[in-house]
């Protein structure tokens, strides 16, 4: 028995991509779920997408993309690279229920400060981290620069 089926994360990304979601459902583990979605439907393309997607969610539920609040292009490019990371890890390039719960029970892309151990507060806090990747000040990002290519 899986946490989600295929169907209802596909229904649940459906929701998102129609701003159909409420701002209380778009937690940490809704952020996985959809770049999980954008990484595997997406690959190259998967910045471009999820920064398009995260922004037009944002308006439609009257968060403001600002230099204090909203959009973050680095801890965006941070989660897709974890997400990919995650997807290298297990093998798997779907957005499946296989998938899904290898994701939503992983310990440690649900731990939200996993950021903390690649970036300081002082570089996220930047409101040009808001605008622009930056690249980590505590431990590198390997394999990130996949992410960057024409984006």
């Amino acid at each position: 028995m899986y946490l989600l089926s295929t169907e209802d994360g596909l229904k649940f990304i459906e929701r998102f991509n129609n701003l159909e979601l409420p701002k209380t459902e778009w937690t940490h583990e809704a952020h996985l779920m959809v770049g999980l979605w954008v990484t595997t439907t997406f690959s190259e393309r998967a910045l471009p997408e999820m920064r398009q997607r995260i922004r037009r969610f944002n308006e439609s539920v009257g968060t403001i993309n600002s230099d204090s609040t909203g959009y973050h292009e680095t801890l965006t490019v941070f989660w897709l690279w974890a997400i990919r990371q995650f997807c290298e890890r297990i093998n798997r390039w779907t957005f499946d229920e296989i998938a899904l719960d290898e994701l939503l029970f992983d310990e440690n892309l649900t731990r939200r400060r996993l950021v903390e151990d690649y970036y300081s507060e002082a570089i996220l806090l930047l409101p040009e981290a808001r605008k622009k990747f930056i690249r980590p000040d505590v431990q590198p990002l390997r394999g990130v620069d996949f992410l960057l290519i024409k984006n």
